[in-house]
């Protein structure tokens, strides 16, 4: 990373959203650490985060696997020194790791994991807890009982799910719900201009259980950028490997309809990641946008959503483009 970079003179004031039932209102802006250890030195990374907390960002999301728990560490060593109250802090569970090599949400992996996370954040508590993924092999009663415990103890305040079907995420709450135990309030779901299916019949149930959301991918891998609609893939995913092999929105297809979706952002003189992070906040359900940035220059793009003026007709314009809009299969009615 370039130490010369100077972030914005002016601190951006962000915009925030309730995040469900949590009494939490997080940045509509938020950064993961999925991959924070690539693309800098970990030193150069705190202080991108350092900035990105001093533009109004307040959300930070990582998970038990993440860099097979270094990620945590580095969010703990960000925490260090800073006011731990006016930050949010998000982990999750459920992938297979080297102390815990079945993974899922048993009782045993959960309450291991959750003391585990703490200890490499260095914090008492964890603002939001997350099922990574739905576990066919244990019974939600006793993955539910487990957080319950967490949440008593004061370890966990939320807790909420990731990439649940509807059928996953009724029966995960209304099982809460009859057991007497802490409802789910928080889901984290991709959401982006070319994955739109949230807006399918999950998002009655969104609406139903009053669960705030927080998108993932909102950017398709960086794909929306352009970055990769150019010869080269600079200091980005793509140039690992390991990473590129896992770049699903990286095929032809997209890069044509990016391609069209950049000629507008240019007509309109706005960034494409900005406009692209906008459109996915018009969805009144999305509360934040979580997304990972590799350098200041990423971060400014990224800010620059609150700017970014969302009208009808432009809102029209990118339909036509991606021409993707969710229907009923049975009555071809959108949804």
């Amino acid at each position: 990373m370039d130490n010369s970079i100077t972030f914005i003179d002016t601190i951006i004031r962000m915009l925030y959203k309730a995040l469900g039932q949590t009494g939490i209102h997080i940045s509509q802006l938020s950064l993961g650490t999925m991959t924070v250890l690539k693309g800098g030195s970990p030193s150069d990374k705190l202080k991108l985060y350092d900035a990105a907390r001093d533009s109004g960002i307040n959300y930070f999301d990582t998970s038990d696997n993440y860099e097979n728990g270094e990620s945590e560490k580095f969010l703990g060593a960000f925490l260090r020194g800073k006011d731990r109250t006016k930050l949010y802090i998000g982990t999750k569970c459920f992938f297979p790791k080297p102390e815990y090599p079945s993974g899922g949400l048993s009782c045993e992996n959960i309450l291991e994991t959750v003391d585990r996370s703490l200890q490499r954040m260095g914090t008492d508590y964890i603002d939001i807890f997350y099922c990574h993924r739905y576990d066919r092999n244990t019974p939600v009663q006793e993955t539910i009982t487990a957080i319950q415990s967490l949440i008593d103890t004061g370890k966990v305040r939320h807790w909420g799910i990731s990439a649940f079907s509807t059928a996953q995420l009724c029966e995960m709450y209304y099982t809460a719900r009859e057991m007497k135990c802490s409802l789910p309030t928080v889901g984290q779901y991709p959401y982006n201009l070319f994955n739109r299916t949230i807006e399918m019949e999950l998002k009655e149930a969104l609406q139903t259980l009053d669960l705030g959301v927080i998108g993932y991918y909102p950017l398709a891998q960086g794909v929306l950028t352009g970055k990769y609609s150019t010869p080269g893939d600079g200091e980005s995913r793509a140039s690992d490997p390991g990473l590129k092999k896992q770049m699903w929105d990286l095929t032809d297809y997209k890069l044509t309809k990016v391609s069209e979706y950049l000629k507008l952002c240019t007509r309109l003189g706005v960034s494409p990641s900005a406009l692209a992070l906008r459109w996915c906040l018009h969805n009144d359900r999305v509360s934040s946008t979580l997304s990972n940035v590799n350098n200041f220059n990423q971060l400014q793009e990224n800010l620059k959503f609150i700017s970014v003026d969302l009208d009808p007709q432009i809102a029209g314009e990118i339909e036509a483009i991606f021409q993707n809009a969710p229907a009923n299969p049975y009555t071809g009615q959108k949804y």
